[in-house]
């Protein structure tokens, strides 16, 4: 009997059965071109013989798409949990072209899914990713992070966390001499308004990201009247922060 691949008219040689039951039939020669995870095409199938893989239907049904001469699955359209299988899974096999595809929309999902990307990009050595999505999850649990993420890079996520926000406390919680911003002035006119201005963008953005509080601040800046010395001094503040952020260094030199 001759095996259909649903994905096209060409005849198919291998057998392949997802981990919940469903059965794809494919080309033994595509999985040795796309991919180095499965036996070469020279090596000839066994009659009846069935590839059992330990991912599910959805993720094996894309896999396959992506061993063919055609246009590559939309990843845009799986959620995080099947994206991430899919990841795993063209890893495991070395499927490079689903490689490259699960970088990208990874990337494009760092704002939305931090610690599954920061898991992603520790788990297959993607340190770019890891570095600009492990700042984003400084507000996640400790509870969470801990189920979420293997041992090692909890235990670099939690070192990573408390030096980056010891030094990014230290930054905010640091008040600018308000004389040498007002050159000339005796007098602590500005200093009221400087208090409540500090407190209300901490209060604001306390555990949220860097960038948060770059916008939080901006838009308290009411609080501090039309006084430019003051404005001038929140620009400096603000360099604090980031170069406090900076001097925490990158997650990657962590794990």
């Amino acid at each position: 009997m001759t095996l259909k691949c649903i994905e096209c008219a060409l005849p198919a040689d291998i057998t392949i059965e997802s981990a919940d039951g469903s059965i794809f039939h494919s080309h033994s020669t595509n999985l040795s071109m796309f991919s180095e995870g499965f036996p070469p095409a020279a090596i000839e199938p066994l009659a009846g013989e069935i590839v059992k893989m330990t991912e599910s239907t959805e993720v094996v049904k894309i896999l396959l798409q992506f061993m063919h001469a055609q246009r590559q699955p939309d990843l845009r359209k799986l959620s995080i949990e099947c994206l991430a299988g899919v990841a795993e899974a063209s890893e495991k096999y070395m499927v490079y072209p689903a490689m490259q595809a699960c970088s990208l929309r990874m990337q494009t999902l760092i704002g939305e899914y931090p610690l599954e990307v920061l898991t992603y990009g520790t788990k297959f050595d993607y340190p770019e990713l890891s570095d600009e999505a492990a700042p984003l999850t400084l507000g996640v649990g400790t509870e969470v992070a801990r189920k979420t993420l293997d041992a090692g890079t909890f235990g670099a996520w939690v070192t990573y966390r408390d030096k980056r926000e010891t030094r990014i406390r230290s930054a905010i919680t640091a008040k600018p001499n308000l004389y040498v911003c007002h050159p000339g002035r005796t007098d602590d006119s500005c200093h009221a308004n400087w208090d409540a201005f500090q407190k209300e963008v901490v209060f604001r953005c306390w555990g949220t990201s860097v960038a948060t509080w770059e916008e939080r601040m901006w838009e308290s800046l009411f609080l501090l009247g039309k006084c430019a010395c003051c404005h001038k001094a929140v620009r400096k503040w603000e360099e604090g922060i980031w170069k406090a952020c900076t001097d925490a260094g990158k997650f990657s030199a962590f794990l």
